[in-house]
């Protein structure tokens, strides 16, 4: 096996633990309910984690770079799964929220970190595929959550729950530390092929721009990007926080129902990103017109994920075929907002020139941002009854065409810092 190819193994790997590790969606009722917390508690809760996680989005990316990849990811990751572990052990309404919190910090670096990873072994040609299958492990990882959630409830108990989730991300922190290496060139077992398709290290670029924040925070093509991202992100997270609390309330499911129908949207992202990260660099190497194979593919699936969802919203009664239909519709729409995701990150890989993990950081903050508002959001949009679910399915409909209008506005032929 090609060495490229293990080492994105290992990355699928490390995006499939902090997914399976991050969710509260399926337990959040069971949580809710064994503490005797609010739906604006949880709200609070499940946000800790997002805004954790988007604020230290550019701090351990920086960090994360000056140590590596290799013990920067390996930290992280060890930290993270402790944080999760955790989050069962105590009782107290704050105490849980810091377990959130610090395990929304060690997240933080996964996705810079992948994304060097990725600019230091990938070309340009095939990065849309390895990005693919990188976000298409997230979704295993967070489909794998919603599937195994009830009966792991039922097998563990609530802090049970948590330690058995933990425990893959101590297993992925130990057998990369042992390893991986920083430098692709220091993997002794390449053949000349492989040698042959290294991207040129980042110390060795030129003409890619030196980094300097305001030639960073004044960059169109970096604020748009972060846009779209953050409607994204705003629409993604409500399959993880609020979804299955919106089926038992209005398609009536119980916890172990909603738990399928929920990872069933995790797969259809999954799928989705495949396809979209296969069909983006199908693009890019048939017409060479980068715009068409990121930008193109994204204003098409963000427009198609807004049409299923609002498809789904119309769909309305109380008999099975019902909600079959409109459950269909929906995973249809989570299909969708897969296809893009892929392109999210290439076109900010191709614009960061040296600065790989500061600028995907940056990309990622944005993303983040809006995952962390959205759960606050929430129970607010529910009113005073707690149960208008109409209006938060209109809000999820909106942010997607939000992004397809950022995504039109983006022109990705020069780097954040200016050269082409």
């Amino acid at each position: 096996m090609r060495t490229r190819t293990l080492v994105l193994i290992w990355l699928c790997a490390l995006a499939a633990v902090a997914y399976l590790q991050r969710n509260l969606g399926v337990a959040e009722s069971t949580v809710r309910t064994q503490l005797q917390l609010t739906k604006d508690d949880m709200g609070v809760l499940q946000s800790c984690f997002l805004w954790s996680y988007a604020l230290f989005q550019i701090p351990t990316a920086w960090l994360g770079h000056r140590m590596g990849p290799r013990f920067g990811l390996t930290a992280f990751c060890f930290t993270w799964s402790l944080a999760t572990g955790l989050t069962g052990v105590s009782e107290s309404f704050w105490v849980l929220c810091a377990a959130r919190m610090l395990s929304g910090f060690g997240q933080a670096a996964a996705l810079p970190g992948i994304a060097e990873v990725v600019s230091l072994w990938f070309p340009q040609s095939v990065r849309g595929r390895a990005t693919a299958l990188v976000a298409a492990s997230m979704q295993i990882g967070a489909a794998l959550n919603a599937f195994a959630t009830a009966p792991l409830l039922d097998d563990f108990g609530l802090m049970g729950y948590f330690w058995v989730l933990a425990v893959p991300g101590f297993i992925w922190a130990l057998g990369f530390y042992v390893w991986f290496r920083d430098n692709p060139r220091d993997f002794t077992k390449l053949s000349p092929v492989e040698i042959a398709e290294l991207p040129i290290p980042h110390h060795q670029q030129t003409g890619a721009g030196d980094f300097t924040w305001w030639k960073l925070l004044s960059s169109p093509v970096l604020w748009l990007i972060s846009a779209q991202q953050f409607c994204r992100a705003a629409g993604y997270i409500f399959f993880a926080t609020w979804f299955a609390t919106y089926l038992q309330e209005t398609r009536h499911f119980n916890v172990n129902q909603s738990g399928i129908v929920t990872g069933c949207m995790f797969v259809g992202v999954l799928i989705g990103a495949i396809v979209g990260g296969v069909l983006s660099d199908w693009i890019l190497q048939r017409t060479g017109k980068a715009y068409w194979a990121r930008q193109g593919v994204a204003i098409v699936s963000m427009l198609a994920c807004a049409a299923c969802i609002a498809g789904s919203w119309a769909v309305t009664g109380d008999k099975w075929l019902v909600a079959v239909l409109a459950m269909s519709l929906m995973t249809c729409g989570a299909f969708f907002s897969g296809v893009g995701g892929p392109a999210g990150y290439t076109v900010t890989m191709d614009v960061s020139g040296k600065s790989v993990a500061i600028v995907f950081g940056f990309m990622n903050t944005a993303g983040n941002l809006g995952a962390a508002l959205f759960p606050l959001v929430i129970p607010w949009l529910l009113g005073p009854s707690k149960d208008q679910w109409d209006l938060v399915i209109l809000v999820f409909v909106v942010l997607y065409l939000s992004a397809a209008v950022f995504w039109s506005l983006i022109r990705s032929g020069r780097t954040v810092f200016g050269q082409a």
